[in-house]
């Protein structure tokens, strides 16, 4: 239907539902999110992920994106609830909210599963080469929501956040990658050095972000594995303090942006699009010289 006039409709803030959807979208329930526009949703529901419920007002409903949102959902068999004005201001974490919410079963894997899903996808003759990006203490939702959305765009086999970084679900990286957290693995992983020493024993070549001294990005040149796969981590540090000790006591190479103009660094979501696009560029074309 293009109407939400036949909603059953939450029209008090204090109602129950109204708080569920605040404790997903604020992280307090295991394994739930919260989804906040009509974009997000309409991903969300696309890629797969299980959503639970749709809320929406009226207005919105009737809208040419909210409809669409509906349609969805309804085809889906997801409960759509109508919401006043009011409850929308409630539950947004935005200050112009669109009307349409929705809570969604989703949450990041382990960097054990990230680097076992490589380890099959490898075996199954799709990974001839794999490109983690590992966010090390990234703590700005935008930078991470950004640098998700390049690494999927990008053709990345995973994201994985180390401690320090935002946390994935929440709704202000969730907007910022815009659904693409749907659309490849993503891992938060606690043990930033057992990851990596394991990673290395996959046959990673970990390479993490510098701001001088490094080998500029043009002229890096990255190993094939022992298996003659394309194996390479890129390591982004935090937007303050940059990599970790812990980091910097494993990696196998240190990568440079050149700079002009004394211009001292980038933005670490700008920075990191530039990485990413080289490493990629220069992962496939390994890939290529080898076939």
């Amino acid at each position: 239907m293009n109407s939400g006039s036949d909603l059953r409709e939450i029209a008090s803030p204090r109602n129950p539902a109204v708080r569920y959807y605040r404790e997903c979208a604020g992280g307090e329930r295991e394994g739930l999110i919260g989804l906040e526009g009509a974009r997000l949703v309409a991903d969300a529901i696309s890629a797969g992920v299980r959503v639970r419920e749709v809320y929406t007002t009226v207005a919105a409903a009737d809208s040419g994106a909210g409809s669409m949102v509906l349609g969805g959902a309804r085809a889906r068999g997801i409960e759509v609830v109508a919401i006043s004005q009011s409850v929308a201001d409630r539950m947004a974490d935005t200050r112009t909210p669109q009307g349409v919410f929705a809570t969604a079963e989703w949450g990041p894997m382990s960097g054990s599963e990230i680097l076992a899903h490589s380890r099959v996808a490898a075996a199954d003759g799709v990974g001839a080469w794999s490109f983690i990006v590992l966010l090390d203490g990234v703590a700005d939702p935008g930078n991470v929501g950004t640098i998700s959305r390049t690494a999927a765009a990008l053709g990345t086999a995973a994201i994985v956040a180390g401690p320090g970084c935002a946390r994935l679900g929440s709704p202000k990286v969730l907007r910022a990658s815009m659904g693409a957290l749907f659309r490849l693995p993503v891992a938060a992983e606690p043990d930033l050095e057992g990851f990596l020493l394991s990673a290395r024993s996959y046959g990673y070549h970990v390479m993490a972000s510098e701001v001088s001294g490094g080998i500029p990005v043009g002229t890096l040149s990255i190993p094939r594995a022992q298996d003659g796969l394309s194996r390479s981590l890129l390591v982004i540090g935090s937007e303050a303090l940059g990599i970790s000790s812990v980091v910097r006591g494993i990696a196998d190479a240190f990568v440079t942006i050149p700079m002009a103009r004394n211009v001292e660094s980038l933005n670490a979501a700008s920075a990191a699009a530039i990485l990413i696009y080289e490493i990629s560029r220069k992962s496939l074309g390994n890939v290529l010289q080898n076939m």
